[in-house]
């Protein structure tokens, strides 16, 4: 399963680029042309990476601030992408993990998305986890005598029991 990737913006040459880039890293890339396009899908999807075109400061900073809101995606990694006269500051005040400057070449594009990604899987749980504590037995077939457990999550991969 690839990790999913929600792209703002507006500059065809910029997602021409960004999408063969995480293509070849796995990553799927859901391309929103506005900030109101992809609020709406951030509320609805989950994503491992956010990424947004900073050139509307405004726009940025409320699509960056839904993605911290959503309980799904307040752990996904966000990429800022920012004009090269721009200031640093200004794109990690908003919330931004890693910053990509324009214009951007497919070799910045990915040793940025290399470092982003490995951020991304360590992130990212395969199944949601619902916490549940209840009182479990254990019994072992190899003989060894009952043990008590309480759970403290269920998913659909397993079970965390303390």
């Amino acid at each position: 399963m690839n990790l999913q990737a929600l792209l703002l913006c507006s500059d065809e040459k910029i997602v021409r680029v960004l999408r063969r880039v995480l293509n070849e890293l796995e990553i799927n890339v859901e391309h929103c042309p506005s900030a109101d396009a992809a609020i709406q899908k951030l509320t609805r999807s989950r994503f491992e990476a956010v990424i947004v075109d900073c050139t509307g400061e405004q726009l940025a900073s409320s699509v960056l601030k839904s993605a911290r809101s959503a309980p799904c995606n307040k752990r996904a990694v966000a990429v800022a992408i920012v004009d090269g006269q721009k200031g640093l500051g200004s794109a990690f005040e908003l919330g931004a993990h890693f910053v990509l400057y324009t214009p951007i070449s497919v070799e910045r594009a990915k040793t940025s998305f290399r470092a982003a990604r490995a951020l991304m899987k360590r992130e990212r749980r395969r199944n949601n986890r619902i916490p549940v504590e209840m009182k479990v037995s254990l019994i072992f077939d190899s003989g060894r005598p009952e043990q008590s457990a309480i759970t403290s999550d269920i998913g659909e991969g397993g079970v965390a029991l303390s």
